[in-house]
């Protein structure tokens, strides 16, 4: 998804599919929503989607990265700054954020992870789920194995 929000100019539409799937009655499982008779309960591809969903902006910037590992993307709107990082490495790793222009004060960071094979159930709804991070520091994060973070900052 940060390449589709990188080339925002080309890509027009997105989406994922299958979306819904009834617990016990699908013949795969990359579904975004899981329920049954009695509940209902998001994948981590669900709050995936919904991150990039509320924190994306109405400009986009160039993004590189110096890992292949590593994949980000940028978006400005009402003077607040959206990046998104993707770690898909199974090592931490250390992200400095710079750019041509003045981002602001990083106000916010919102982080997904899990361990390999992990996944939500009915009986544990939010174990891949986004938690919020107090920064650090103005400019660096540490990007945990297998994550996605949303870095919020104000002007």
């Amino acid at each position: 998804m940060t390449g589709m929000e990188r080339n925002a100019d080309v890509v027009v539409m997105k989406s994922f599919a299958p979306l819904f799937a009834r617990l016990g009655y699908t013949q795969w499982c990359p579904d975004m929503i899981w329920f049954d008779g009695k509940r209902a309960y998001g994948s981590a591809s669900y709050y995936v989607q919904k991150l990039y969903s509320l924190y994306t902006g109405d400009v986009s910037f160039p993004v590189s990265t110096d890992d292949d590992k590593v994949f980000a993307s940028a978006t400005e709107r009402d003077g607040m700054t959206f990046v998104k990082v993707v770690n898909a490495s199974d090592e931490e790793k250390t992200a400095e954020v710079e750019a041509d222009f003045e981002f602001g004060e990083l106000t916010r960071i919102i982080r997904l992870e899990g361990e390999k094979g992990d996944y939500n159930t009915a009986e544990e709804p939010t174990k891949i789920s986004p938690e919020e991070i107090a920064p650090a520091a103005p400019r660096s994060l540490v990007l945990s194995p297998r994550s996605f973070s949303v870095l919020v900052f104000r002007k």
